[in-house]
Protein backbone atom coordinates (compact mmCIF):
# COMPACT_ATOMS: atom_id res chain seq x y z
CA UNK A 1 0.00 0.00 0.00
CA UNK A 2 1.38 3.25 -0.74
CA UNK A 3 0.36 6.10 1.21
CA UNK A 4 1.19 10.27 1.03
CA UNK A 5 0.95 12.24 4.02
CA UNK A 6 0.73 16.02 3.49
CA UNK A 7 2.35 18.10 6.24
CA UNK A 8 4.77 14.93 7.02
CA UNK A 9 7.65 16.75 9.22
CA UNK A 10 5.44 17.97 11.40
CA UNK A 11 5.19 15.77 14.96
CA UNK A 12 2.50 13.53 14.43
CA UNK A 13 3.28 13.12 10.51
CA UNK A 14 6.98 11.82 11.32
CA UNK A 15 5.74 9.53 14.12
CA UNK A 16 3.50 8.26 11.36
CA UNK A 17 6.10 7.70 8.87
CA UNK A 18 8.03 5.63 11.78
CA UNK A 19 5.06 3.59 12.64
CA UNK A 20 4.57 2.82 8.90
CA UNK A 21 8.06 1.87 8.16
CA UNK A 22 7.81 -0.14 11.48
CA UNK A 23 5.06 -1.95 10.84
CA UNK A 24 6.25 -2.74 6.84
CA UNK A 25 4.36 -3.64 3.88
CA UNK A 26 3.95 0.32 3.41
CA UNK A 27 5.41 2.78 0.97
CA UNK A 28 5.46 6.37 1.90
CA UNK A 29 5.53 9.22 0.12
CA UNK A 30 6.36 12.54 2.36
CA UNK A 31 5.50 15.92 1.35
CA UNK A 32 7.40 18.82 3.00
CA UNK A 33 6.77 22.70 2.42
CA UNK A 34 9.46 25.28 2.82
CA UNK A 35 12.52 22.59 2.89
CA UNK A 36 11.09 21.92 6.28
CA UNK A 37 12.25 18.28 6.46
CA UNK A 38 13.19 17.50 9.65
CA UNK A 39 10.19 15.27 10.98
CA UNK A 40 11.71 12.78 8.14
CA UNK A 41 15.13 13.48 7.72
CA UNK A 42 17.05 9.71 7.51
CA UNK A 43 13.90 8.00 7.13
CA UNK A 44 13.27 5.66 3.87
CA UNK A 45 10.43 7.79 2.27
CA UNK A 46 10.02 9.68 -0.78
CA UNK A 47 10.40 13.67 0.36
CA UNK A 48 8.58 15.84 -2.45
CA UNK A 49 7.87 19.21 -1.78
CA UNK A 50 4.19 20.73 -1.89
CA UNK A 51 1.74 23.48 -1.08
CA UNK A 52 -1.72 23.04 -0.18
CA UNK A 53 -2.65 25.80 -2.09
CA UNK A 54 -0.85 24.89 -4.85
CA UNK A 55 -3.27 22.28 -6.50
CA UNK A 56 -1.37 21.42 -9.10
CA UNK A 57 1.73 20.13 -6.32
CA UNK A 58 -1.14 18.15 -4.85
CA UNK A 59 -1.92 16.41 -8.05
CA UNK A 60 1.75 15.46 -8.68
CA UNK A 61 2.33 14.34 -5.15
CA UNK A 62 -1.04 11.94 -5.37
CA UNK A 63 0.37 10.31 -8.20
CA UNK A 64 -0.19 7.26 -7.77
CA UNK A 65 -1.12 7.11 -3.98
CA UNK A 66 -3.70 4.29 -2.42
CA UNK A 67 -3.95 6.35 0.69
CA UNK A 68 -3.59 10.07 1.99
CA UNK A 69 -3.41 11.32 5.00
CA UNK A 70 -3.76 14.87 5.48
CA UNK A 71 -2.01 16.99 8.24
CA UNK A 72 -0.83 19.88 6.96
CA UNK A 73 -2.09 22.46 8.74
CA UNK A 74 -1.55 26.01 10.68
CA UNK A 75 -1.93 26.12 14.43
CA UNK A 76 -2.77 28.94 16.30
CA UNK A 77 -3.51 30.06 19.66
CA UNK A 78 -3.44 33.90 19.22
CA UNK A 79 -6.11 34.61 16.09
CA UNK A 80 -5.36 34.85 12.48
CA UNK A 81 -3.89 38.25 11.71
CA UNK A 82 -2.91 37.78 8.10
CA UNK A 83 -5.44 35.07 7.09
CA UNK A 84 -3.18 32.21 6.99
CA UNK A 85 -4.88 30.06 9.47
CA UNK A 86 -8.03 30.13 7.41
CA UNK A 87 -6.61 30.00 4.09
CA UNK A 88 -3.99 27.17 4.83
CA UNK A 89 -6.27 24.98 7.14
CA UNK A 90 -9.75 25.40 4.88
CA UNK A 91 -8.67 26.21 1.41
CA UNK A 92 -6.02 24.01 1.51
CA UNK A 93 -7.89 21.03 2.79
CA UNK A 94 -10.41 21.49 0.35
CA UNK A 95 -7.73 21.69 -2.47
CA UNK A 96 -6.58 18.77 -1.01
CA UNK A 97 -9.89 16.60 -0.85
CA UNK A 98 -10.87 18.04 -5.00
CA UNK A 99 -6.99 16.63 -5.36
CA UNK A 100 -7.99 13.32 -4.02
CA UNK A 101 -11.61 12.83 -6.00
CA UNK A 102 -9.77 13.61 -9.14
CA UNK A 103 -6.96 11.14 -8.39
CA UNK A 104 -9.53 8.23 -7.27
CA UNK A 105 -7.26 7.80 -4.23
CA UNK A 106 -9.03 5.05 -2.07
CA UNK A 107 -9.15 6.56 0.90
CA UNK A 108 -8.51 9.90 2.71
CA UNK A 109 -8.00 10.56 6.42
CA UNK A 110 -8.27 14.01 7.58
CA UNK A 111 -7.00 15.57 11.05
CA UNK A 112 -9.42 17.78 12.33
CA UNK A 113 -9.19 18.55 16.21
CA UNK A 114 -11.21 18.15 19.37
CA UNK A 115 -11.48 21.91 19.01
CA UNK A 116 -13.53 22.00 16.15
CA UNK A 117 -16.31 20.53 18.67
CA UNK A 118 -18.35 22.51 21.34
CA UNK A 119 -16.67 21.62 24.86
CA UNK A 120 -19.90 22.41 26.16
CA UNK A 121 -21.61 21.30 28.64
CA UNK A 122 -18.50 19.89 30.70
CA UNK A 123 -20.02 18.15 33.30
CA UNK A 124 -21.03 15.28 30.11
CA UNK A 125 -18.97 12.91 28.08
CA UNK A 126 -17.64 14.42 24.75
CA UNK A 127 -17.63 12.28 21.97
CA UNK A 128 -18.33 12.09 18.20
CA UNK A 129 -21.57 13.09 18.50
CA UNK A 130 -20.60 16.35 20.02
CA UNK A 131 -22.11 19.08 17.97
CA UNK A 132 -19.23 21.61 16.07
CA UNK A 133 -18.56 24.95 16.61
CA UNK A 134 -20.44 27.84 14.96
CA UNK A 135 -23.94 27.85 16.42
CA UNK A 136 -23.45 27.73 19.79
CA UNK A 137 -20.18 28.17 20.76
CA UNK A 138 -18.20 30.35 18.61
CA UNK A 139 -14.70 29.00 18.90
CA UNK A 140 -11.50 30.58 17.64
CA UNK A 141 -10.88 30.88 13.45
CA UNK A 142 -9.24 27.75 13.96
CA UNK A 143 -11.75 25.75 15.82
CA UNK A 144 -13.87 27.09 13.09
CA UNK A 145 -11.68 25.86 10.23
CA UNK A 146 -11.56 22.80 11.07
CA UNK A 147 -15.31 22.41 11.79
CA UNK A 148 -15.87 24.07 8.16
CA UNK A 149 -14.14 20.98 6.91
CA UNK A 150 -15.90 18.67 8.68
CA UNK A 151 -18.73 19.90 7.26
CA UNK A 152 -17.77 19.55 3.63
CA UNK A 153 -16.34 16.47 4.19
CA UNK A 154 -20.22 15.32 5.12
CA UNK A 155 -21.34 16.46 2.29
CA UNK A 156 -18.54 14.94 -0.17
CA UNK A 157 -19.70 11.80 1.62
CA UNK A 158 -23.22 11.82 1.67
CA UNK A 159 -23.30 13.17 -2.02
CA UNK A 160 -20.88 11.57 -3.39
CA UNK A 161 -19.91 8.99 -1.77
CA UNK A 162 -16.17 10.31 -1.19
CA UNK A 163 -14.17 7.90 1.22
CA UNK A 164 -12.57 9.83 3.80
CA UNK A 165 -12.39 9.54 7.79
CA UNK A 166 -12.11 12.32 10.75
CA UNK A 167 -9.35 11.49 13.20
CA UNK A 168 -9.92 14.55 16.45
CA UNK A 169 -7.03 13.76 18.33
CA UNK A 170 -7.04 16.16 21.72
CA UNK A 171 -3.57 17.47 22.78
CA UNK A 172 -0.73 15.92 21.96
CA UNK A 173 2.77 15.19 23.32
CA UNK A 174 5.32 12.69 22.57
CA UNK A 175 8.89 11.85 20.96
CA UNK A 176 10.47 12.64 17.76
CA UNK A 177 9.34 16.57 18.46
CA UNK A 178 11.61 18.59 16.68
CA UNK A 179 10.08 22.08 16.21
CA UNK A 180 8.78 21.76 18.97
CA UNK A 181 4.99 21.85 19.53
CA UNK A 182 3.27 23.98 21.30
CA UNK A 183 2.83 20.83 24.13
CA UNK A 184 6.39 20.38 23.80
CA UNK A 185 7.62 23.55 24.06
CA UNK A 186 5.15 23.49 27.37
CA UNK A 187 6.60 20.50 28.56
CA UNK A 188 10.60 21.76 28.24
CA UNK A 189 9.46 24.87 30.21
CA UNK A 190 7.88 22.81 33.04
CA UNK A 191 11.19 21.26 32.78
CA UNK A 192 13.39 23.82 32.85
CA UNK A 193 11.64 25.52 35.60
CA UNK A 194 10.32 28.76 33.58
CA UNK A 195 7.09 28.68 34.78
CA UNK A 196 6.93 30.83 37.33
CA UNK A 197 3.54 30.24 38.14
CA UNK A 198 0.45 27.71 36.62
CA UNK A 199 -2.93 28.49 36.03
CA UNK A 200 -6.39 26.78 37.26
CA UNK A 201 -8.08 24.34 34.43
CA UNK A 202 -6.22 21.14 32.00
CA UNK A 203 -6.59 19.46 29.65
CA UNK A 204 -6.64 15.94 27.76
CA UNK A 205 -3.20 14.85 27.20
CA UNK A 206 -2.69 11.65 24.10
CA UNK A 207 1.01 10.26 23.36
CA UNK A 208 1.77 11.01 19.45
CA UNK A 209 2.49 7.44 19.35
CA UNK A 210 -0.94 6.62 20.06
CA UNK A 211 -2.37 8.86 18.13
CA UNK A 212 -0.01 7.63 15.18
CA UNK A 213 -1.28 4.12 16.01
CA UNK A 214 -4.92 5.01 15.63
CA UNK A 215 -4.42 6.96 12.61
CA UNK A 216 -2.70 3.32 10.91
CA UNK A 217 -5.61 1.09 12.06
CA UNK A 218 -8.30 3.97 11.04
CA UNK A 219 -7.04 3.02 7.46
CA UNK A 220 -7.81 -0.46 7.57
CA UNK A 221 -10.79 -0.32 9.82
CA UNK A 222 -12.86 3.07 9.94
CA UNK A 223 -16.23 3.53 8.65
CA UNK A 224 -16.32 5.80 5.72
CA UNK A 225 -17.57 9.15 6.77
CA UNK A 226 -16.93 8.31 10.36
CA UNK A 227 -14.90 10.05 13.11
CA UNK A 228 -12.92 9.36 15.80
CA UNK A 229 -11.76 11.07 18.89
CA UNK A 230 -7.75 9.87 19.79
CA UNK A 231 -7.85 10.77 23.48
CA UNK A 232 -5.99 9.97 26.29
CA UNK A 233 -5.95 11.23 29.66
CA UNK A 234 -7.13 14.13 31.55
CA UNK A 235 -4.44 16.04 33.69
CA UNK A 236 -5.40 19.69 35.29
CA UNK A 237 -2.02 21.52 34.41
CA UNK A 238 -0.60 21.37 38.15
CA UNK A 239 -0.61 17.69 37.92
CA UNK A 240 0.54 17.69 34.38
CA UNK A 241 3.71 20.26 36.05
CA UNK A 242 3.63 17.93 39.16
CA UNK A 243 4.56 14.71 36.37
CA UNK A 244 7.19 16.56 34.89
CA UNK A 245 9.32 17.59 37.75
CA UNK A 246 9.33 13.86 38.52
CA UNK A 247 11.83 13.50 35.69
CA UNK A 248 13.42 16.97 36.09
CA UNK A 249 16.06 19.05 38.65
CA UNK A 250 13.30 21.45 39.07
CA UNK A 251 10.57 21.60 41.49
CA UNK A 252 7.10 22.45 39.94
CA UNK A 253 5.42 25.77 40.60
CA UNK A 254 3.53 26.28 43.84
CA UNK A 255 1.23 28.71 42.72
CA UNK A 256 -1.09 28.38 40.67
CA UNK A 257 -3.71 31.07 39.47
CA UNK A 258 -7.63 31.41 38.29
CA UNK A 259 -7.73 31.91 34.91
CA UNK A 260 -9.07 35.70 35.49
CA UNK A 261 -5.74 36.57 37.24
CA UNK A 262 -3.61 34.92 34.35
CA UNK A 263 -5.75 36.80 31.35
CA UNK A 264 -4.27 40.12 33.31
CA UNK A 265 -0.51 39.00 31.96
CA UNK A 266 -1.33 38.37 28.26
CA UNK A 267 -0.83 41.72 26.96
CA UNK A 268 2.71 41.27 28.59
CA UNK A 269 3.11 37.99 27.28
CA UNK A 270 2.36 39.43 23.83
CA UNK A 271 4.91 42.23 24.25
CA UNK A 272 7.58 39.65 24.87
CA UNK A 273 6.51 37.75 21.86
CA UNK A 274 7.31 40.90 20.01
CA UNK A 275 10.61 41.19 21.68
CA UNK A 276 11.88 37.90 21.72
CA UNK A 277 10.26 36.82 17.96
CA UNK A 278 8.99 33.55 19.81
CA UNK A 279 4.95 32.84 19.87
CA UNK A 280 3.35 34.21 23.35
CA UNK A 281 3.85 31.78 26.15
CA UNK A 282 -0.22 32.42 26.75
CA UNK A 283 -2.96 33.72 25.01
CA UNK A 284 -6.92 34.03 25.60
CA UNK A 285 -7.41 31.56 23.50
CA UNK A 286 -5.00 29.30 25.31
CA UNK A 287 -6.36 30.21 28.40
CA UNK A 288 -9.81 29.56 27.14
CA UNK A 289 -8.78 26.06 25.43
CA UNK A 290 -7.56 25.02 29.06
CA UNK A 291 -10.55 26.42 31.06
CA UNK A 292 -13.64 25.13 28.81
CA UNK A 293 -11.76 21.46 28.52
CA UNK A 294 -14.12 18.63 29.19
CA UNK A 295 -12.88 16.24 31.82
CA UNK A 296 -14.05 13.38 30.08
CA UNK A 297 -13.62 13.14 26.41
CA UNK A 298 -14.10 9.90 24.81
CA UNK A 299 -12.30 7.27 22.84
CA UNK A 300 -14.63 4.31 23.43
CA UNK A 301 -15.76 4.87 19.59
CA UNK A 302 -11.94 3.83 18.63
CA UNK A 303 -11.55 1.66 21.04
CA UNK A 304 -14.35 -1.01 20.32
CA UNK A 305 -13.93 -0.47 16.63
CA UNK A 306 -9.40 -1.79 16.63
CA UNK A 307 -8.78 -1.88 20.18
CA UNK A 308 -7.43 1.92 20.57
CA UNK A 309 -5.85 1.95 24.14
CA UNK A 310 -3.42 5.07 24.76
CA UNK A 311 -0.84 4.96 27.23
CA UNK A 312 -0.63 6.68 30.84
CA UNK A 313 0.04 10.62 30.58
CA UNK A 314 2.63 9.69 33.27
CA UNK A 315 4.42 7.10 30.61
CA UNK A 316 4.01 9.70 27.56
CA UNK A 317 5.84 12.35 29.82
CA UNK A 318 8.70 10.44 31.08
CA UNK A 319 9.59 9.05 27.48
CA UNK A 320 9.50 12.10 26.18
CA UNK A 321 11.70 13.76 28.09
CA UNK A 322 13.83 10.78 28.03
CA UNK A 323 13.83 12.15 24.21
CA UNK A 324 14.55 15.93 24.16
CA UNK A 325 17.44 14.78 26.73
CA UNK A 326 18.64 12.15 24.26
CA UNK A 327 18.75 15.08 21.21
CA UNK A 328 20.12 17.74 23.49
CA UNK A 329 16.95 19.97 23.69
CA UNK A 330 17.31 19.84 27.39
CA UNK A 331 19.88 18.69 29.70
Amino acid sequence: MKIGITGASGHVGGNICRLLLQDGGYQVRAMTFGGHDAGVQGLDVEVVEGNVLDYDSLLRFMDGLDVVIHLAGKISIDGDPDGSVRKINYEGSINTIKACKEKGISRMIYYSSIHAMNPLPLDEELNELRELVGVNWKGSVYDQSKADVENYIKDQVRDHGFDCIIIAPTSIMGPFDFQPSLQGSAIMDMYNGKLPALVNGGYDWVDVRDVARGTIDAIHHGMRGEKYILSGEYLTIKQMADLVALFSPKKAPGIVLPIWVARLGVPFAKLQSIITGKPPVFTNEALSAVKYSCPNMSHKKAKKLWGYEPRSAKQSIKETIEWFRKVGMVR
